[in-house]
């Protein structure tokens, strides 16, 4: 199957899970492959986009929805920690601090 026959599939069963959102049971499936996956990314896009209220159907699927996308991202798409003086030169430089502003903070013995 080609590039473009996968993207409009894709593009097809997004759409036809959105239908479904005005229904009031929902036909949720794992999320198993990276197809899967990106169908439910716009499927929770368009969801989040439509600022659903909670225990609404809508609602609902958006809450099944972003925890099924997280626990595949969870499994699929490790990511590495943060060398910890990188993280600390890093949120130093988003508040404007240099290392002399940090002189008066001294570690615990």
């Amino acid at each position: 199957m080609t590039q473009a026959a996968n993207l409009q599939e894709d593009s097809h069963r997004a759409a036809l899970v959105a239908c479904r959102l005005s229904q009031t049971t929902m036909d949720i499936k794992p999320i198993r492959t990276k197809t899967n996956h990106r169908a439910a990314l716009r499927l929770v896009s368009r969801l989040v986009d439509l600022d659903p209220a909670r225990g609404t159907p809508d609602g609902d699927m958006l809450d099944v929805m972003s925890t099924l996308v997280a626990a595949y991202e969870a499994k699929h798409i490790p990511i590495a920690l943060a060398d910890p003086i990188e993280a600390i030169k890093f949120r130093m430089d988003q508040r404007g601090l240099v290392p002399r502003d940090l002189q008066h903070v001294q570690a615990e013995p």
